[in-house]
């Protein structure tokens, strides 16, 4: 049995005020390619599938075109949880129906965990959904008081009690954080969960961590988000988890590329410099090299940059806080006109004339008369 493992879509997110609906549209479209390239028999999405608890309608119109036609069109199951970000009650709306037709929608945990089996040639797979769920959600399901019990113990104790088959291929598809998942480890305060709590089970499909990774060497994986959702995520790696499920014990775990729109990118450079590049219509964001402030840098930029993010200055923002704060305190002792005379100073890299000076002084004499 193929598999494909998707998660944390986040439909409808904005993206430093672009909307990614474009984007994710064009995602799906390159999804539907792969099911049909690579034969996949089934779909998880482990988990925050909309960006916010209350989608708008273009997310929601979004949502509902994909899994029709991942269902209706590609004639896969798919199988779907919510995560943090999603609503449990509009996402399992209308669940019961759509069972029917192959698409499984799980977001509430219970005492024992949603099972959906399905069978190929070496016999029965049997997938476990798990949700995104509260610690206190999980102590009330289990019954347990305990004020100072960690998330790990929790989920543990819940694992104890479902009934796996261990003689038969098990899956679970989450939404969590498993410590020894990238960016995790030594986080203090941060709830985890440990990869023991997954023993025995033959895959397990998480959502929640946006780096496309595999956790310490085991057969536990995040699919990650597929598209870039914020300028931490340019460097990470970003695919499709492909699986496939083999006789017990034979898993093969394949990350495929992704497709996008467009990537995001960060540039660093002297602003003079970055806008004598090519045109770019990529999601960019710029980290300038210059050591003072730039007139009009964004809109400049944009001449160049068609979907810039925004832009931020490396020295500057490396400054001390003591000597920037010192900095900031004397600027606020200057008058009007001998703080634009030294920002037309350093601006311009000359000192201003006596002439110029005498302009701006009457300009700003008769301002201050206005406004009295």
């Amino acid at each position: 049995m193929k598999l494909l493992h998707l998660a944390d879509l986040h439909i409808g997110k904005m993206l430093y005020g672009y909307s990614l609906i474009d984007d994710q549209q064009y995602l799906f479209e390159s999804i539907y390619e792969t099911i049909h390239k690579e034969a996949i028999d089934l779909v998880m999405i482990a988990g925050d599938v909309y960006d916010r608890a209350i989608p708008n309608v273009e997310a929601v119109n979004l949502l509902n075109e994909f899994l029709e036609h991942l269902v209706n069109e590609c004639q896969v199951k798919v199988l779907l949880i919510s995560g943090n970000h999603d609503s449990a009650s509009r996402l399992n709306f209308g669940s019961g129906i759509l069972e029917k037709k192959g698409l499984h929608i799980v977001t509430e945990i219970t005492g024992q965990l949603k099972k959906v089996t399905y069978q190929d040639d070496e016999g029965d797979v049997n997938f476990y959904m798990l949700p995104y769920f509260t610690k206190s959600e999980l102590k009330a399901v289990l019954g347990i008081e305990d004020k100072h019990i960690s998330l790990d113990s929790l989920v543990k104790e819940y694992m104890a009690r479902q009934r796996f088959d261990f003689s038969q291929r098990n899956v679970l598809i989450g939404h969590l954080t498993c410590i020894g998942g990238m960016g995790v480890d030594d986080v203090a305060g941060l709830e985890w969960v440990s990869p023991q709590c997954f023993d025995g089970l033959d895959y397990v499909a998480l959502g929640h961590l946006h780096a496309c990774h595999r956790v310490n060497q085991k057969e536990i994986y995040y699919a990650g988000s597929p598209l870039r959702l914020s300028i931490d995520e340019a460097k990470q790696k970003k695919g499709l988890m492909m699986i496939d499920l083999r006789d017990k014990g034979m898993v093969r775990v394949e990350t495929l590329p992704v497709v996008a729109k467009r990537d995001l990118i960060v540039k660093e450079g002297h602003l003079n410099d970055l806008l004598a590049e090519p045109k770019n219509d990529q999601y960019v964001f710029l980290t300038l090299l210059d050591e003072t402030l730039q007139v009009n840098a964004a809109d400049r930029a944009r001449d160049v940059y068609s979907h810039l993010l925004g832009l931020s200055y490396k020295k500057l923002n490396a400054l001390p806080k003591s000597k920037l704060h010192h900095e900031l305190k004397h600027m606020a002792t200057l008058s009007p006109l001998a703080l634009f005379t030294s920002f037309y100073e350093e601006l311009m890299d000359t000192p201003m004339s006596e002439e110029t000076k005498i302009l701006f002084k009457q300009y700003f004499e008769k301002e201050d008369a206005n406004e009295n």
